[in-house]
């Protein structure tokens, strides 16, 4: 290896090395403070050498009054209700949304009828707008459809919202699988439908789960909504660090307990659906 090569591969390393730096700097001090007492993590400087403790945790899962030295802290003694609430809608949210867009991505790719584009159009332009612009109208009107603080209310203003995305990133696929296959099974007899079922979807599978992994990431992550529509009954895990900002203090860290136990369902997805994500988007589902 010349010097020129060399140096241009030291280069690379310390420019990977500086990224991830900055990239989880921020991780791991959200996961320091978390180990830390609710007066450890007030204090300043702050201490990087100190005796970890799971007390944060403790008290987020299953609430405290106080900590250990006698110190208030808020609590919202819901965090694993509020888990099972955003479980049971991130998967019948996707669920619905796969059901209905799937279908309808497979239509506007291999069908031919009046107004196609500008149909695709108008679904592609339900992403532009900012989520904050429909705020004010669905609440009145969810307010007088009794779907405020349900879990019905969440499912379907998520399985709207996340349709639009399964419907192109499945068009791209559809687009992608040759007309032949779709030809050759209705010639064998298959139907319309039956060619989607049979042919359409095997095919394209690594698009169906890269669109479920995006939709559940985003479904579970979503924050606006459900601190509007929302009270008690229906609140969505993201909403569990709220309870530790309060007229009295911020407990930081239980905040960042709630944090990382926010995270780590989706890191743990992630991780395990990480070759099927990657297969589905280098796949097609880029493709507009």
């Amino acid at each position: 290896m010349n010097k020129k090569k060399f140096w241009g591969a030291v280069g690379s390393w310390v420019l990977i090395v500086m990224v991830l730096l900055i990239t989880l700097f921020p991780v791991w001090w959200i996961v320091m403070i978390s180990l830390k007492t609710s007066d450890q993590a007030l204090t300043i400087p702050p201490k990087l050498i100190f005796k970890p403790t799971l007390e944060n945790y403790r008290s987020v899962l299953f609430g405290a009054a106080q900590n250990s030295s006698g110190r208030w802290v808020p609590t919202t003694k819901g965090f694993l209700s509020q888990a099972a609430n955003s479980l049971a809608i991130c998967l019948t949210s996707t669920f619905l949304a796969l059901i209905a867009g799937v279908p309808a991505a497979y239509a506007l790719s291999k069908f031919r009828f009046k107004k196609k584009q500008e149909i695709s159009f108008f679904i592609l332009s339900t992403r532009f707008m900012p989520p904050i612009v429909v705020v004010i109208p669905l609440f009145l009107l969810y307010r007088q459809l009794g779907l405020m603080d349900t879990r019905l209310g969440l499912i379907i203003l998520y399985t709207f919202i996340s349709l639009s995305l399964v419907i192109w990133m499945m068009k791209g696929f559809f687009d992608d699988m040759p007309v032949e296959l779709i030809e050759s099974a209705r010639v064998d007899g298959c139907s319309r439908l039956g060619a989607l079922f049979k042919v359409a979807i095997p095919v394209t599978r690594q698009g169906i789960v890269a669109s479920a992994i995006l939709t559940l990431i985003g479904t579970w992550n979503e924050f606006l909504f459900a601190v509007i529509f929302t009270s008690k009954n229906a609140k969505t895990v993201t909403l569990s660090v709220m309870g530790y900002v309060t007229i009295r203090e911020v407990a930081w860290a239980n905040m960042a307990a709630a944090g990382i136990l926010i995270t780590i369902p989706v890191l743990i997805f992630t991780i395990i659906t990480q070759k099927h994500l990657v297969q589905g988007l280098t796949s097609g589902a880029v493709k507009g």
